[in-house]
């Protein structure tokens, strides 16, 4: 968020950035959660799954 921060001149801040940020996700309609060892291990199944044609 700091990069941001220094792109933008310092013309926001680092709340004003998160609260945009969160804005923008929101009407993108993204849920974000932190990834967890079993949400992995069922992605990775899922992509490591070989087609039975």
């Amino acid at each position: 968020v700091n990069d941001f921060v220094c792109i933008s001149d310092r013309a926001y801040n680092r709340e004003q950035i998160l609260v945009m940020e969160k804005s923008i996700l929101n009407h993108l309609e993204w849920s974000l959660t932190v990834p967890t060892a079993y949400v992995f291990l069922l992605r990775f199944l899922k992509a490591a799954a070989s087609d039975k044609e």
